[in-house]
């Protein structure tokens, strides 16, 4: 008999525990993206590369690659900078050269003075956002890893396409007052 005599409890995998799910749900506001949502019935559209069995029972669900949320939106009808919240959980062992690019694409959803919850254990640094609050949830058990819940305001206006545009006419207009 192992004399340490943990105490387990088990939930179903690919969802946020309970306590961080009422947590985040009382954060929503508005029409509201959920990506990388797993089994997670929160969000008015839910994004995930797989299909939980939970997710037939709402409305709402897309199968498919949150990188390409852009085009998977696209087919829906829905532009960027439509949602007041975005939630995302991704996969915490996202490669480090796939997280800006995540960031950004998460960003471009959501409308001037929405929110981006954002729930991994690194922090983005996305222009056109303010970062409000961070939130540090502590796992009872020592040396365990924790989980940052980190909610951005997007305080002005603009997408990937837009900033690239404006940085690129910022470049010319410097190279032009530049003396050679």
């Amino acid at each position: 008999m192992n004399k340490k005599n943990p105490k387990l409890t088990y939930q179903k995998a690919y969802q946020f525990p309970q306590e961080t799910h009422d947590f985040i749900e009382g954060l929503m506001k508005g029409k509201t993206l959920h990506c990388c949502c797993g089994n997670s019935l929160l969000g008015d559209i839910r994004i995930d590369i797989e299909k939980q069995p939970d997710q037939d029972t709402k409305d709402g669900f897309i199968e498919g690659d949150v990188l390409n949320l852009k085009e998977i939106l696209d087919q829906k009808g829905i532009g960027p900078n439509y949602f007041d919240t975005v939630i995302c959980d991704p996969l915490w062992h996202l490669p480090y050269q796939k997280r800006p690019a995540l960031g950004f694409i998460l960003r471009d959803q959501v409308k001037l003075g929405g929110q981006l919850i954002f729930n991994a254990l690194w922090i983005p640094n996305l222009v056109t956002m303010k970062i409000e609050n961070i939130w540090v949830g502590r796992n009872r058990m020592a040396w365990r890893n924790i989980g940052l819940v980190i909610q951005y305001r997007k305080t002005q206006e603009g997408y990937s396409e837009t900033i690239l545009k404006e940085k690129e006419k910022e470049a010319k207009r410097k190279r032009k007052v530049e003396p050679n």
